[in-house]
């Protein structure tokens, strides 16, 4: 769903052809003080800003960016951008936070795996050395070869994970 935030006497066109074109609902607004009540009870994935009703209320700017929680923001000046370089600017930036998004997800991956890969090394180290002290009951040798053999198997699948690509 996209929030845009229009003072012109083109806004109503404005949101007829972006709900066109991008296929989602467009919720108008005239001004920052009926964004924020906007968004305060619903969640949009872009909020396109009139830059110039922006610059009449500084202080809802802040507000606004309180409650956008993660939509992506684009800010317009309706003066000189038409329809098609707001729906190119909309999508650029939807775009832009989708490859964000992938980078992020991929580097937590590869964090993940770094540190499940030292902590599965240490249960294999620890358990291979545990079964070479002499004397073991039966019941804790047996507990430490199933430590050690869940262990090798997390390991392979450590292994198998695809490695992160940083290819969009």
């Amino acid at each position: 769903m996209i929030l845009l935030m229009m003072q012109s006497p083109r806004s109503e066109e404005c949101r007829d052809q972006l709900e066109q074109r991008n296929g989602q609902p467009v919720v108008l607004c005239a001004s920052a003080r009926e964004a924020i009540q906007i968004l305060r009870n619903r969640e949009f994935e872009v909020l396109v800003l009139d830059q110039n009703v922006l610059d009449l209320s500084p202080g809802q700017a802040e507000l606004m960016a309180r409650y956008s929680g993660t939509a992506v923001t684009v800010l317009i000046n309706p003066g000189i951008s038409g329809i098609d370089r707001i729906y190119r600017e909309i999508e650029f930036a939807l775009e832009r936070a989708r490859r964000q998004k992938q980078m992020t997800e991929q580097a937590v991956r590869s964090e993940l795996k770094e540190q499940l890969s030292g902590a599965v090394t240490g249960i294999l180290l620890s358990s291979e050395l545990a079964l070479t002290a002499e004397s073991l009951p039966p019941l804790v040798e047996e507990k430490l070869r199933s430590v050690r053999e869940l262990a090798l198997q997390m390991s392979v699948c450590l292994k198998q994970m695809p490695q992160s690509s940083t290819s969009s």
